[in-house]
């Protein structure tokens, strides 16, 4: 289940062997000494996570990162609970679902990012998208409309999707395509019947009966579907990657319309790290148990605090803007806007001519 998440993933091509790697199976604590902080196992240059369904290992001892990750599902096994949890699920998934979306929350976004900001790249939260000009960067906190806006941009089809939550930006000013599925709710698809109904297609009864139910009960948050972007706008709408040439940190305050002003680079980089500290708390906690385990002397962690990785994450996206000569803008957006209004604001900063 955790390789359907990227099966439709455009690939680049690569002359060495991965230097992260995924192992799936018991995990073994490597030999030597270690400290228990609670949830972690802290050794020398290894971390042990306790979570509660998949108990995982960062090993960064070797030239090649090795992450060893164990399912545990216990009572979610049961042909009882199988049987209920689809219903009751905000993405109508099954057990193994539920397992395969954990990994890449839980285990994967960690390490990953763990990964890359010794190597000049970052993770960065935000929708993206790229046409001829370029990658467009939208960087938010969550809840914004990002997913709302790059719908409606990729649905104008001369989008191709690169990211809808978390993005992957290197000091050189590429962006990547994202591993990930889009996440949709019902309010992302407000008039969009023609895409409502390709969120569907294909799926059974009991899928679709569950979608209205949990929306009509419960409301429009209470429901999300996860879809490849091909799935829903068609082949070849999803990039491998893209230079940014445009950048805007979405911003909600008590503003009475839409307001657009030039962002220093230096400042939506330092924003867009701070905020993406918030999104990524797990790996926050690794880094805080891995500092916290020992003396420098000791030797003790995995050589990353939280203020040095949220350092380096700025650093990566600020030099990642300025080499590409970006053109960063800030978007105050009104408290009670509608995806709408984002749009026609985004639409207008696009086409500043219509």
């Amino acid at each position: 289940m955790a390789v359907e998440e990227l099966e439709r993933q455009p690939v680049a091509s690569a002359e060495r062997p991965a230097d992260l790697v995924f192992n799936f199976g018991p995990v073994e604590l490597p030999d030597g000494a270690y400290v228990d902080l609670g949830p972690f196992r802290v050794g020398k240059g290894w971390i042990f996570v306790r979570d509660k369904y998949l108990p995982h290992l960062i090993d960064c001892t070797a030239s090649r990162t090795r992450v060893t990750v164990e399912a545990k599902i216990r009572y979610l096994g049961s042909t009882v609970v199988r049987q209920l949890i689809r219903p009751i699920d905000h993405s109508y998934n099954d057990v193994w679902r539920r397992i395969s979306k954990r990994f890449y929350y839980v285990v994967f976004n960690q390490a990953l990012q763990l990964h890359q900001l010794q190597r000049g790249q970052t993770l960065v939260h935000a929708s993206s998208c790229a046409n001829r000009d370029g990658a467009l960067l939208l960087m938010a906190w969550g809840g914004i409309g990002k997913t709302s806006s790059l719908i409606q941009l990729l649905n104008e089809g001369s989008w191709q999707f690169l990211s809808d939550d978390l993005g992957i930006i290197d000091r050189e000013g590429q962006l990547f395509r994202s591993p990930l599925k889009m996440q949709i709710y019902p309010y992302s698809l407000a008039g969009e019947d023609e895409l409502s109904r390709g969120l569907m297609r294909g799926r059974s009864i009991m899928d679709r009966a569950q979608w209205v139910a949990r929306r009509r009960l419960l409301g429009p948050k209470s429901v999300r579907r996860r879809v490849h972007p091909e799935d829903l706008f068609g082949k070849d709408r999803g990039a491998v990657s893209a230079p940014v040439t445009r950048a805007i940190m979405l911003r909600r305050s008590n503003v009475s319309q839409c307001v657009f002003r030039a962002m220093p680079i230096a400042s939506a980089a330092e924003m867009s790290a701070h905020i993406l500290e918030y999104e990524l708390q797990l790996f926050g906690a690794i880094l805080a148990a891995s500092a916290a385990a020992g003396t420098a002397e000791e030797g003790f962690g995995i050589g990353l605090d939280q203020t040095r990785a949220t350092a380096l994450a700025a650093e990566t996206i600020a030099s990642g803007l300025a080499k590409m000569n970006a053109r960063v803008s800030l978007l105050d957006i009104p408290l009670q806007a509608k995806p709408a209004d984002l749009l026609a604001a985004l639409t207008q900063y696009l086409n500043p001519a219509r």
